[in-house]
């Protein structure tokens, strides 16, 4: 250029400091910056902030960077060409604690940036990422500690921006509150959105939901009788919260798959049997109305059944709620439950294996084993003699789990039955020594019933 008399400009400049940038050696840039300096020209932000993030980038020590990073933040300023929300976004991206992101959340409010929605994004991000850092190096912070902390970020973002947060930040925030089982905060941030007429992402809905399904089933190990029930009573009222704010917003009009089964196990988990038959019946009624509903007082369940009306109701629908009504509710309510299967409906291994699944002990299989026997004949059940050898078997281990006694003590050779000709006959033979279990078994007697 000197030998053309031609003279650099700030472009030239820029591209010199983007090229040594990119080479990871980003020392060399400052001299260009410097001959830059000398001849009164201003580089660009978005030269300054590739060079920023080619500085945290390096393998600089910890000093020498702090005193790149001030000299290109000085730059920005004296030539007023930022710092911007890019710049704000490199440094928190390699930001490296939470006192350091203290200083940089302190920058981005004094210098007008909290509005930047993209920043919002990247506060949490940032937030989340240190917590977790700080948790796999240290004791002295549990998971639901740092998640306070991203939680108080979240809210005074909310605060400052005057409830324009970004709905990204929301959902990053709500994913952590569903894997760390925080329900509480979880249940806040979508009470939040909705106060803003914001949605969460349907996986938000979905993961708050699983969490209710694997929290209760923990407590089921952890906690006694009495507590138990507390416990769920409080998480059904979490899962209803979600469900009645849910379905009275438009992003679940029709709901996926995978978000109605969340529902439906959650709902089980939980103990309310009384929700599942209302969904049910309701989905039911849908159907026989030729998807006509009265749209005036509609119930919780007409907007579950309507919001699930393109998913058909078939047996594998079906025999989820069955599942879910055995697994949390006496053989009676499984067995009303198996009464209501649709005459189009053909049941099949699973529907019966989760019938008798309700059967937890000997006292239930006396009052109710041979009632769901005669169900399935009058269901014309197309049962075959390996299933309900297999399904006594299980039965039979529930009854011996129950009742604390292992296999030899009862000493039972086993349970079998025998399905011909559109006859059952039932027949439990070979019961020694246990009297109880034999008082449960002489119930199914050989018994012929017509078709």
């Amino acid at each position: 250029m000197s030998k053309y008399t031609v003279s650099p400009n700030a472009k030239t400049f820029s591209i010199l400091i983007k090229s040594v940038a990119k080479s990871k050696n980003p020392n060399h840039c400052f001299t260009f910056i410097e001959k830059s300096i000398v001849k009164g020209l201003k580089i660009k932000s978005g030269t300054l902030n590739i060079l920023l993030n080619s500085c945290l980038s390096s393998q600089q020590n910890f000093n020498h960077q702090q005193k790149s990073i001030d000299i290109i933040l000085d730059l920005m300023s004296n030539w007023n060409v930022g710092p911007n929300g890019k710049t704000f976004e490199i440094l928190l991206r390699h930001c490296r604690d939470l006192n350091h992101l203290e200083k940089i959340w302190s920058k981005i409010v004094n210098l007008g940036f909290h509005y930047d929605q993209t920043l919002h994004v990247e506060i949490i991000k940032t937030c989340l990422r240190l917590v977790a850092l700080k948790e796999s190096t240290s004791s002295t912070i549990k998971s639901r500690k740092g998640l306070s902390i991203c939680f108080d970020y979240l809210l005074r973002l909310n605060r400052i921006s005057q409830g324009e947060l970004a709905t990204g930040a929301y959902n990053i925030f709500l994913k952590a509150c569903a894997y760390h089982r925080d329900l509480i905060k979880g249940i806040r941030v979508i009470e939040m959105m909705w106060s803003k007429n914001l949605e969460p992402q349907i996986i938000g809905y979905n993961n708050l939901f699983n969490s209710i399904r694997i929290i209760t089933i923990q407590n089921m190990s952890l906690w006694s009788l009495s507590q138990r029930s507390m416990i769920n009573n409080t998480y059904r009222e979490y899962l209803w919260i979600l469900l009645d704010g849910m379905l009275s917003r438009p992003k679940t009009r029709m709901m996926p798959r995978r978000l109605i089964n969340s529902i439906i196990l959650a709902l089980g988990k939980v103990g309310d049997i009384r929700g599942l038959i209302e969904f049910y019946d309701a989905k039911i009624n849908l159907e026989t109305s030729n998807n006509k509903l009265n749209l005036v007082d509609q119930t919780t369940g007409d907007i579950f059944a309507l919001r699930t009306n393109h998913v058909p109701l078939d047996i594998t629908f079906f025999n989820l709620f069955l599942k879910e009504i055995s697994s949390s509710s006496d053989p009676l309510t499984s067995l009303e439950m198996f009464n209501r299967l649709p005459k189009y409906l053909e049941p099949n291994n699973d529907t019966v294996d989760y019938l008798f699944s309700s059967i937890q002990t000997s006292s239930g299989f006396k009052k109710f084993g041979i009632q769901l026997c005669n169900s399935l004949i009058q269901q014309r059940a197309n049962v075959t003699p390996e299933l309900m050898v297999d399904i006594f078997q299980k039965m039979y281990q529930r009854i011996v789990g129950h009742n604390r006694k292992s296999i030899e003590e009862v000493d039972v050779n086993e349970f079998y039955w025998v399905y011909v000709s559109g006859y059952v006959a039932r027949e439990i033979i070979n019961v020694y020594n246990d009297q109880d279990l034999i008082e449960c078994l002489k119930i199914l007697e050989m018994c012929e019933i017509k078709s």
